[in-house]
């Protein structure tokens, strides 16, 4: 599988390493990055691979990416809600590669 490296940055006045957001019908290519990614479905079912592992992810459900996987999400033909947090594993006190 080909993957990106996505470099991650915080701004320095948002405080926490840490970016939250809902989003609909989540669809992003194959990538990797440093930090860790939290992903719980909220509505509906997404796609969801991690590193050689693929799975549809329903309701209720959640996956965890950590530093280095290769994860990509695909809503396909269906709706989705998800709450995605990604950190920097330094706020958990772990450096980069946890």
């Amino acid at each position: 599988m080909r993957a990106f490296h996505e470099t991650r940055s915080y701004h320095p006045d948002q405080g926490l390493p840490v970016q939250i957001d809902l989003i609909p019908n989540m669809s992003f290519l194959a990538h990797w990055h440093h930090d860790l990614e939290f992903i719980y479905v909220r509505k509906g079912a997404l796609r969801v691979g991690i590193n050689s592992e693929v799975r549809t992810l329903q309701a209720g459900e959640f996956a965890f990416c950590g530093s280095g996987d290769i994860h990509y999400y695909e809503h396909a033909d269906t709706t989705s809600e998800i709450i995605m947090v990604i950190f920097n594993p330094r706020l958990i006190g772990f450096p980069a590669g946890w």
